[in-house]
């Protein structure tokens, strides 16, 4: 894959729908020096990737592609801000330690994308989980099948429900279940 720009990307999809497939295809081919992958555990679709801890964040010992499981992301967040620069960020499943109002860290994560050259990914299951805010600081929805009405997320989705309308009702009635569509999200 060719560079992503320093973007914020939601990746959204229910279980089973392949988004760790698309991320580890999106990992090998990236175009930054490093990605650091954060997860609440060792899942084993990522053993082949060297671990970390926050420790080596902290001193900036990241080289290469990192796969950092930890069961304490919120309370290490802060140094994702201060040392994580020309990286691909993949937050695997969000909505475990990031709140319905992200936390500062995440904010200035995002905010400050392009001044450290940083791609971040968040992962959720369904878009009822993705909090609010977190929706109008992302660049684009990689969006697949979801066990969900859209139109219960309307009030909650604001300016991007019409804007992705048209990928939810086109991923939802595609036939193969790993189907996805991208949508710029402004």
């Amino acid at each position: 894959m060719s560079r992503l720009h320093s973007n914020v990307f939601l990746i959204v999809g229910g279980r089973v729908t392949s988004k760790t497939t698309f991320v580890k295809k999106l990992l090998d081919g990236a175009s930054l020096p490093k990605w650091l992958l954060i997860d609440t555990f060792r899942q084993t679709a990522y053993n082949n990737f060297r671990e970390v801890t926050f420790n080596d964040v902290y001193e900036a010992n990241l080289q290469g592609n990192c796969h950092l499981p930890s069961s304490n992301i919120e309370d290490n967040l802060h140094h994702l801000t201060e040392r994580v620069v020309n990286t691909m960020l993949v937050f695997e499943d969000c909505l475990k330690y990031i709140s319905s109002n992200p936390q500062p860290a995440i904010r200035k994560i995002c905010l400050d994308s392009k001044q450290r050259n940083n791609d971040v990914f968040f992962i959720y299951h369904s878009l009822s989980q993705v909090p609010p805010r977190l929706s109008t600081w992302a660049d684009y929805l990689i969006l697949f099948k979801t066990q969900e009405r859209l139109k219960n997320q309307k009030s909650r989705l604001g300016g991007i429900y019409t804007q992705i309308e048209p990928a939810f009702i086109e991923v939802n009635k595609h036939k193969s279940k790993f189907y996805n569509k991208a949508v710029q999200l402004y």
